[in-house]
């Protein structure tokens, strides 16, 4: 449902997390908690406040934004105070790890002093809230975002994780506290890619300084599992 008034807000701000899509997920956490929790690092993930304020508001969220319209930061609240119920949930159903992701939060699409006002607080209002629980954050916004890097390493997060764009040494250069994550890109290399191919690459980005491989954004469905199996052998050769 569309919020394009406070009226409208007032109509979706009773959400049940146990109905619909959320409970399945919750459900799911659980599921993968209760097999492989004891093994491997449960990681729930959710789309980030400023992006999910976007997705309800519509095509007319920029544009409420330049105006400063008071549907701006009611929607805002009402996402991040959701976002934190949702993390809080997924920790209780074994999730360690809370991903934040927040697209349309890129610094190339708001620069500087908007992600200060309408993306910063409210994301590290959910990281605040995880470390309350002792639970690790990694916040990913796709694109590149070298320009943004100091004001998301202001949210608290525990690592951000940064696109195929990135040049890691130099995303290195703009960090004090995040552990970089990335940046195989998930198309070229490890889709379209070999195992061969899945290795250097790799090795380069591992070498350049990257705190823990993963791809640069979403992986393809179809991508080989030989190509993932390749990237985790790196990471844990380049442990050793």
């Amino acid at each position: 449902m569309a919020a394009e008034c406070l009226e409208d807000i007032d109509k979706i701000k009773d959400y049940n997390l146990k109905e619909g899509r959320v409970r399945l997920i919750l459900e799911a956490v659980r599921i993968l908690s209760d097999k492989w929790g004891e093994e491997l690092s449960i990681i729930g993930s959710m789309i980030g406040p400023f992006s999910l304020a976007q997705h309800i508001n519509g095509d007319n969220w920029f544009g409420n934004i330049f105006t400063g319209e008071n549907i701006v930061p009611a929607l805002l609240d009402l996402c991040s105070n959701f976002n934190t119920e949702y993390a809080k949930a997924m920790v209780k159903n074994g999730a360690d790890t809370i991903v934040i992701i927040d697209p349309t939060a890129s610094y190339e699409l708001i620069g500087g002093e908007f992600y200060e006002k309408f993306a910063l607080p409210y994301q590290k209002k959910i990281v605040d809230a995880m470390k309350e629980l002792d639970v690790a954050t990694v916040l990913h916004i796709c694109g590149d975002t070298t320009n943004g890097l100091e004001i998301m390493d202001k949210t608290g997060v525990n690592g951000i994780s940064v696109d195929q764009r990135m040049d890691v040494r130099t995303t290195k250069n703009n960090l004090e506290n995040a552990v970089i994550i990335g940046n195989l890109d998930p198309v070229a290399v490890l889709w379209d890619g070999t195992p061969d191919d899945v290795a250097d690459a790799s090795m380069k980005v591992l070498n350049a300084g990257v705190g823990l491989l993963s791809p640069g954004c979403g992986i393809v469905s179809m991508t080989p599992t030989a190509n993932l199996q390749t990237m985790v052998k790196c990471a844990i050769n380049h442990q050793r």
